[in-house]
């Protein structure tokens, strides 16, 4: 059975990516006491890894972290007691007679993580884990007929026949067919598999598709796409692969009839909105699935 394709970490190149910016979060004067500014956290109150931003003379800027810059530059009355200093008006760079220097400070600054650099980290972290289905993305092949049938996945799915019922697999999140379905490969459900070989013949697939980056209804649209047309469709689903599995039933619906009935709708409301439980668990057990 094919293995799960290892995820990259994120490494040094890809944070090389992620553009450096930061918002204001609060300007602190040198020789300010820690109550002097009107709005906003004492830094007592700054979390440890906060970022402050030194403004030295000539331009000069240091980014560190609050503890980093207590640990380098207070005095011993700002670590580990309640007194308050002003904050330094100069810093003291280097030990001994021939390394130490003073730096003018014209400003200090709090600074908070731009949206951009966290979406970035996000865009590219949801990009490693869909590197597993990346290249081999859409309707691919699947065979039930033995213990090497995942090895199908790696080519399109072939011709299917529209008359007759199309099994299709369909992964859950941040996975593959081979992490949420490979335990059906095993000796041990040979029974299972060769039971559904029986009832499907070749008539079987599995959909490969992102599930990070494109949302359930994406997903539904482009396996209905990529099916025959009026398709007689079974499904086996594990987690989010039955929302994409229940939007295709749910299109599917007699006579013209909403996909979504009230009873859904009231009882999807009640969850955004907070109502109680047992409201929402009479409005699900009410509905007609």
């Amino acid at each position: 059975m094919p293995n799960e394709r290892a995820i990259p970490p994120l490494g040094p190149s890809d944070l090389a990516t992620c553009p450096a910016t930061f918002e204001r979060e609060q300007d602190l004067q040198p020789g300010a006491t820690r109550e002097a500014a009107p709005t906003g956290p004492r830094t007592e109150d700054w979390p440890d890894d906060s970022i402050i931003e030194v403004e030295l003379g000539g331009g000069i800027r240091l980014r560190t972290t609050r503890a980093q810059f207590v640990a380098d530059f207070s005095p011993s009355s700002e670590r580990g007691t309640k007194a308050r200093p002003p904050l330094p008006e100069r810093l003291t760079v280097g030990a001994g007679e021939r390394g130490v220097a003073h730096w003018a400070v014209t400003a200090y600054r709090l600074l908070r993580p731009g949206q951009s650099i966290e979406r970035r980290l996000v865009e590219i972290a949801a990009g490693r884990i869909e590197l597993q289905v990346s290249d081999r993305l859409g309707l691919r092949g699947l065979s039930l007929e033995s213990e090497q049938g995942l090895q199908a996945l790696d080519q399109p799915a072939g011709a299917l026949d529209p008359t007759r019922p199309v099994l299709v697999f369909l992964h859950g999140t941040a996975s593959s067919t081979t992490g949420s379905f490979g335990e059906l490969w095993t000796p041990a459900q040979t029974a299972v598999r060769l039971a559904l070989h029986k009832a499907y013949g070749s008539n079987v697939a599995a959909f490969e598709h992102r599930t990070l980056t494109e949302s359930p209804i994406q997903n539904a649209i482009a396996l209905v796409k990529a099916l025959p047309a009026r398709t007689r469709l079974h499904l086996v689903s594990h987690s989010r692969g039955g929302l994409i599995g229940e939007l295709l039933c749910r299109s599917g619906v007699l006579d013209q009839a909403a996909p979504f009935p009230e009873a859904d709708s009231n009882f999807s409301n009640q969850r955004i909105n907070g109502t109680n439980s047992a409201t929402s668990t009479a409005c699900f057990a009410n509905a007609p699935w």
